[in-house]
């Protein structure tokens, strides 16, 4: 999924902070709920798609339809929303907890120099509240 190597991606770089990674993660959920909402369609896509294959591939005389065709494509359809809501649940539960990033802002060096001048109170304060 695409979705998760971008969120994957947003997460691991340098200048992310809790906010950022609040609105990433955010996105990534919305994505993933506008996916799970749209899943009637696509289960009709794929259904369409393979039935057009099967008229393809296989003879008319010859061609036989399962009687649980309809429960192929629902059982279809609940295991993908199952997968979405796992991918979103584990989402919420894994990435809960984004303070720490905080934390990593005071000990990049760049900010050494900066912090000679002007050291930040309110970063401080905000690590001492994330830990």
């Amino acid at each position: 999924m695409p979705h998760v190597e971008i969120i994957f991606m947003q997460l691991q770089t340098i200048n992310t902070d809790p906010i950022k990674a609040k609105q990433n993660l955010k996105n990534f959920k919305n994505a993933m709920q506008k996916i799970r909402n749209e899943m009637d369609k696509i289960i009709e896509k794929i259904d369409s798609e393979l039935l057009e294959t099967e008229d393809e591939l296989v003879p008319q005389k010859r061609r036989h339809y399962p009687r649980s065709h309809l429960s192929v494509s629902t059982n279809r359809k609940i295991e993908a929303l199952e997968v979405c809501d796992s991918i979103i649940q584990h989402n919420r539960t894994r990435f809960t907890f984004t303070g720490y990033l905080i934390a990593t802002v005071l000990f990049m060096k760049e900010h050494f120099i900066e912090y000679q001048k002007n050291f930040s109170d309110q970063l401080l304060s905000d690590t001492v509240t994330a830990y």
